[in-house]
């Protein structure tokens, strides 16, 4: 969409071309931008920046127990640095609890962050995350504000209602944990069945602070 987002000039008319703003609003949505690239680029190299797989020398080597094969050693690694529970635990039962700790966790969590966004908020995030492939080897906080970022910058999405700054100035007070919270909210909305059902999912996902919900969970 945009060649050069650090051109200011040439930054705020496509704003305002695209986005049918005036200068003075155009000015705005082009400082949140600077501020969000700015700000994940910061929270990208703070975070050890990208992280390297954790790969065999063998790609075909597998990892054995009585219990449950796993292949690779990425996946015996994230085992292996995974606390134990409890003393002598097969690796069966740790895959079954981490599993179990995870969802549970998720559910938790996703019940702290509802309430934080407004409906177009929420909007903006699910779209952001419709072809975005997490990667697992990087800050989520990084992700998801590049994600809002580039929404803006490529591909010219921003829903009325929002304010940019506002909405990234929410995003960074998150922890890394509540940022993945949030990135799978987004996820268990859009890559769930019935994406007609969108407007509802969004609701009874993320309960709006504007939106009053009549959405069962």
């Amino acid at each position: 969409m945009f060649k050069d987002i650090y051109n200011s000039s040439e930054m705020i008319e496509e704003i305002m071309a695209v986005h049918g703003v005036d200068q003075k609003g155009a000015e705005e949505i082009y400082k949140s931008i600077i501020y969000g690239r700015e700000l994940s680029n910061e929270i990208l190299m703070n975070t050890g920046g990208f992280r390297k797989r954790i790969q065999s020398e063998n790609p075909d080597d597998w990892y054995y127990s009585e219990e449950i094969k796993l292949r690779g050693d990425e996946i015996k690694h994230a085992l292996d640095n995974f606390p134990n529970t409890q003393m002598c635990m097969g690796t069966g039962e740790k895959v079954k609890t981490m599993l179990i700790m995870l969802n549970e966790s998720y559910k938790k969590a996703k019940a702290e962050m509802q309430n934080l966004f407004t409906y177009e908020e929420a909007v903006l995030i699910c779209m952001t995350q419709n072809s975005y492939m997490n990667n697992l080897y990087i800050s989520d906080k990084f992700q998801l504000i590049s994600s809002v970022v580039d929404a803006i910058v490529y591909e010219a999405f921003i829903p009325e209602g929002v304010n940019l700054k506002t909405l990234i100035e929410k995003l960074e007070r998150l922890s890394e944990f509540e940022t993945f919270t949030v990135t799978m909210m987004a996820k268990e909305i859009i890559c769930s069945k019935g994406f007609n059902k969108f407007d509802e999912k969004l609701k009874r996902v993320f309960k709006p602070i504007d939106v009053e919900v009549e959405c069962q969970q």
